[in-house]
């Protein structure tokens, strides 16, 4: 077969992509690293290891965590994200692979961010449980564009019970502050 890639019609069989890809089968997590250091590895990989799809005991947490280590070092980046993305090699989903792409945190200009919120009933996304990061996500970018287009950075989504349920792109977290203010009571007896 011949297919069309970045500008040639060349043979599908030296196109080492794999069209799992393009079927947005797979799961991925998402790991920030500061000064070279992955932040969380152990609770991102059991939660990727955790998930029903695949069975990931033919990959090993520690060969990531060196590849991942050895990606950070070879890149001249000191502050960014890395993504594993896991996918079968063909219809049988007991042989798997993966991949380990790097990028630089987005810049954001501002101390504060703006965000939206949508309902997610208004965007296809797919969602087999909260925890797990499936390859298709259409219907985040759509909602990502809208909040663009409406001035904000980040829409946040909530569900039918009017429950936030996460963000677009990012993951969202509330930091509360609680003032406790002790006063001295006397008591008296009666």
């Amino acid at each position: 077969m011949i297919s069309y890639y970045k500008g040639e019609f060349i043979s599908s069989k030296n196109i080492s992509i794999n069209e799992n890809l393009f079927y947005g089968i797979g799961v991925f997590e998402t790991i920030r690293f500061n000064n070279k250091k992955m932040i969380f590895f152990e609770d991102h990989m059991n939660r990727l290891f955790s998930n029903d799809f695949f069975d990931l005991s033919t990959i090993s947490k520690k060969e990531i965590y060196i590849n991942s280590k050895k990606l950070i070092d070879k890149n001249s980046i000191n502050n960014g994200l890395i993504k594993i993305i896991v996918l079968p090699l063909s219809e049988n989903w007991n042989e798997l692979e993966y991949y380990i792409f790097i990028r630089e945190l987005p810049k954001i200009e501002s101390s504060s961010a703006t965000i939206i919120f949508y309902d997610e009933d208004k965007y296809p996304i797919l969602r087999f449980n909260p925890m797990h990061k499936s390859l298709s996500y259409m219907g985040n970018f759509l909602a990502k564009k809208d909040a663009k287009k409406d001035g904000a950075f980040e829409p946040i989504f909530y569900n039918s019970s009017k429950i936030i349920t996460e963000g677009a792109i990012r993951n969202i977290f509330f930091m509360c502050k609680f003032i406790l203010n002790i006063r001295t009571i006397r008591t008296s007896r009666w």
